[in-house]
This record gives structure tokens, C-alpha cells and sequence, in this order.
């Protein structure tokens, strides 16, 4: 691996410049270039900028990367929710084909790679729900503007044929056909076939699921399967009845929540979403009390969404120590709209 003297170094003769006169237009003795060439001493850091301009790199590209560094960087980057620029993305994209160029079964690049692209995505459809937006000022009704912005924030779709996740359920069926150890795949083909109505394969899957795959969770399908047949409320004891059953599951208790509050029984869901919380091991997921968020803002009750939220950052801080980063800012963002939301309802009730 190269050091960062030796890094200078090329870079310099690449741009065709003389220690002396790297030096002078970095305002130093040519014998402090000379000694970081020669690795006698580093940089200051408050000169890394100055440098990476000078040169016409990134800070990151005056240091040179193994590639398990480099694999660390990125997923940093996407652990992170750290926003990319077209830059970035291309040396990250770069990098990973070229792994795979010379080891296309590579696992981390595959997957690395698949999650760099998703992430990308996710970055370039909130620009485009963004911008699309601003024209829906400037035109409104335009039906063009409308459907990006829905599709951008993956809102529902109304036509059958575009909306149905035909090609997606045959691909979790024949993989489980040809690889029945990916286990976890039963349960994402349920959520499909349920989704868009299938109910009779949705039941044949899940006594698949009961053989082969034994899971607390089956138990849960069961249930929800019948939900979609006969209505919530017919079934509202029996989830219930589950929570007691699967009172340490945070999954099962996670899935119930999920059923109280998608049929809009807020206040009995966030005593099963508080439950489901603790039911966790370290590091902790934030779903949970975002969910708690949520039914609270519901309901109506911005000062307790606002507490859920700051209890999302501290989850965020103490399980995962993240003190930066697109989730953090997120947070932060949710709380500074109900507050003045709460605030502006205040004053006009004064």
C-alpha cells in the first residue's frame, strides 16, 4: 500500500511540478515536500484540502486504499446514508466492477455493488420527487409531474398490471425450488402473494413454510392470511392472543403492531410496538419508535411523536453510535416540522 508521501509524489510529477515549486505554492520549504516524499514526516491535516485542489483529487484519493479498506469505505458510506456525488458513485461503481471483473463470484462485490446501486436510487428519487414537486407549482395538475412524484415516493399504484409482483413471486418460487436453504424467502413471498391477493397460494406457501422453514412467524401468516379473507376485527383477538404466546418474539410482536396499525388501531398498537422494542437484543432497530412516531402524530399528539423521535436519535447514538449521517438529519428534520407545527397550533389557540 502506498504511503501518502509517496502519493504526493506521483500526483506531483503527474502535474508536472518541481518539489521547490510545489513548495512555494503551498506557501513552504521545498524541504517539507522532500520530507513527506521521502516518509521522514506527514502532512499537516489542515493541509490536505489545499493539496487534494491543487491536484485535482478528492481528500480519499491522496491516500492509497487496500482493497478491504476500500470495501469498508463504501459500506461506511451506505451504513451511513451519506449522500453521494456523481464522483463518488463512479469511483465506488468502478471499483466494484472491477472486482468482479476479477472475481465475478466475489460475494462483497456482488452484494456491495447491489446496494450501492439501491442506494443511489433512493438518493436520485427524492431529487426527482423534489424537482417534480417545484414544476407541480409552477403547472399544476400536470399529470406527468403527479406520477413521478408518486412513483418517486413509492406510492400506490392503481393499475393492476403494473402494480402486481408477478415477476418478483416467480423468482422467490423457483428460487426456493432450486435452493430451499434460503429460508428467509417464504416469508417475503408471502408478503407478495398476500399484497396482491393470492390467498390460495399465500395458504399452500405457508404449509410449505410450516415443514421447512419452522418459525415463530408462521404462526403470525396464519393469522394474517385470514385477516385479508375475513377483516381485522375478526381476528383481532387471535393477534392479540399471539402477542401473549410470543410475549419475547420482537418479530412476531413487531409483525402485530404492524396489523393494529395498519388498520388505524393506533393507541392499542403502541403498547405492542413498546413491547416489541424491548423484546430486542443490542444494537437495537429504530422502526419501532418511528412507528410510535407515527401513530402518535395519527392521533394527533405532536408532543409525543416529538419524544419518539429524540428517542430514535438516542437508539441511533448509544446502539449504533451514529452522531451523523442522512438518518440522523432525517430525525432531526421530523422533529423540527412537529415542533413548529405544534408551536403554530399553540399560538392559534391563544
Amino acid at each position: 500500500m502506498q504511503t501518502i508521501g509517496k502519493k504526493i509524489k506521483q500526483l506531483r510529477l503527474k502535474a508536472g511540478l518541481s518539489q521547490i515549486q510545489l513548495a512555494e505554492q503551498l506557501g513552504l520549504s521545498n524541504q517539507a515536500v522532500s520530507k513527506w516524499e521521502t516518509d521522514f514526516s506527514q502532512p499537516d491535516i489542515s493541509l490536505l484540502p489545499e493539496l487534494a485542489t491543487l491536484f485535482g483529487v478528492s481528500i480519499d484519493e491522496l491516500f492509497d486504499y487496500t482493497a478491504e479498506n476500500y470495501y469498508e469505505k463504501i459500506q461506511n458510506s451506505l451504513e451511513y446514508g451519506i449522500s453521494l456525488s456523481n464522483k463518488d458513485f463512479q469511483q465506488f461503481e468502478s471499483f466494484l466492477l472491477n472486482q468482479l471483473t476479477m472475481t465475478p463470484d466475489k460475494y462483497d462485490a456482488n452484494s456491495t455493488l447491489g446496494w450501492l446501486y439501491l442506494s443511489h436510487a433512493e438518493q436520485l428519487r427524492k431529487k426527482a420527487s423534489f424537482y417534480c414537486k417545484k414544476a407541480l407549482e409552477l403547472r399544476p395538475n400536470s399529470k406527468r409531474d403527479i406520477s413521478i412524484i408518486n412513483a418517486a415516493s413509492g406510492g400506490v399504484i392503481y393499475d393492476w398490471d403494473v402494480r402486481n409482483r408477478q415477476e418478483l413471486i416467480d423468482y422467490y418460487q423457483k428460487t426456493l425450488l432450486v435452493a430451499p436453504e434460503n429460508q428467509r424467502l417464504y416469508f417475503y413471498l408471502l408478503d407478495n402473494l398476500i399484497d396482491d391477493g393470492r390467498l390460495t397460494e399465500a395458504r399452500q406457501i405457508l404449509t410449505a413454510s410450516e415443514i421447512n422453514n419452522p418459525d415463530p412467524l408462521n404462526a403470525f401468516y396464519k393469522i394474517f392470511i385470514e385477516e385479508k379473507a375475513r377483516g381485522f376485527k375478526m381476528v383481532k383477538t387471535d393477534y392479540l392472543t399471539l402477542t401473549q404466546q410470543f410475549s419475547k418474539d420482537w418479530r412476531v410482536l413487531f409483525a402485530v403492531a404492524n396489523a393494529f396499525s395498519q388498520n388505524a388501531y393506533y393507541k392499542e398498537a403502541i403498547p405492542i410496538w413498546e413491547a416489541a422494542f424491548e423484546a430486542q437484543v443490542k444494537p437495537r432497530y429504530t422502526d419501532f419508535y418511528e412507528s410510535i412516531a407515527q401513530c402518535h402524530i395519527r392521533l394527533g399528539d405532536h408532543e409525543a411523536a416529538i419524544k419518539a423521535y429524540k428517542h430514535v436519535l438516542k437508539i441511533l447514538r448509544e446502539d449504533w453510535n451514529y452522531r451523523f449521517g442522512s438518518h440522523i438529519d432525517r430525525i432531526n428534520e421530523k422533529i423540527l416540522q412537529l415542533t413548529s407545527l405544534s408551536q403554530s397550533v399553540g399560538n392559534s389557540s391563544n
